[in-house]
């Protein structure tokens, strides 16, 4: 409860939906012995992740690619410009863009990604 208070209580899980912040912290967080929480995520899988998140030639095959593809973002988001990137190289997409929440899209504002996924679907 008291992960939940503090993050809960500012940006950027404070914006979340109480669904999505309940989730990560019943699901994301472990006990440790002092009687604190960490990540179940081993520190160096969560350092690695960022590490090397742009060091990656995917962008150059994403026009190998045939399927249709909808690519979300937000006027908010600052990893907007790598929709922006996606988005000419893929021969069908969808492009989205909400008005309000950050990069945590799905935590910020599930029931409108469940809804894209619905329609994509469809």
């Amino acid at each position: 409860d008291a992960a939940r208070q503090r993050w809960g209580s500012r940006p950027p899980l404070g914006d979340w939906h109480p669904r999505a912040l309940d989730a990560y912290v019943n699901f994301g967080l472990k006990d440790r012995e002092d009687g604190q929480v960490e990540l179940k995520a081993p520190r160096e899988i969560e350092a690695d992740t960022f590490a090397h998140s742009g060091s990656t030639d995917l962008y150059e095959h994403l026009g190998d690619l045939d399927l249709d593809v909808t690519l979300v973002t937000s006027d908010n988001s600052n990893v907007r410009q790598l929709a922006e990137l996606q988005r000419p190289r893929y021969s069908h997409s969808r492009f989205i863009e909400l008005r309000g929440p950050s990069h945590f899209i799905p935590q910020e504002v599930p029931d409108e990604v469940v809804q894209i996924v619905i329609d994509a679907l469809a």
